[in-house]
């Protein structure tokens, strides 16, 4: 069974890192997602299963600001999910034809 976490950002161990700490030793093979994740600020049992990260983690000290990224997070959603079907401009909601979230997503 192939199992994927998938968590905001992880900048610290606050109620939702505690809840996905315990899915972590729960599930030891699965896969970790996340937008954002700062090195040695979470439990070993989340570190253990080595976050992928999104576009946003290669920005300079964005760690201290990545709440200030809000309007990119849909893009760096899909550009990890790597959907397929949608042209680069759409995939980042900038296309001619944005209808919000929704078509973002796959169907």
């Amino acid at each position: 069974m192939r199992l994927a976490l998938v968590h905001d950002w992880l900048t610290g161990m606050r109620g939702g890192e505690k809840a996905l700490e315990v899915l972590c030793e729960r599930f030891p093979s699965a896969s970790l997602f996340t937008l954002v994740h700062v090195r040695g600020s979470v439990s070993p049992a989340i570190e253990r299963l080595r976050p992928r990260t999104s576009f946003l983690q290669l920005f300079p000290g964005v760690s201290k600001y990545y709440r200030h990224c809000l309007p990119l997070f849909p893009a760096a959603l899909i550009a990890g999910a790597g959907v397929p079907d949608l042209p680069p401009l759409e995939r980042a909601g900038v296309g001619p034809r944005r209808r919000g979230l929704r078509r973002l997503l796959p169907r």
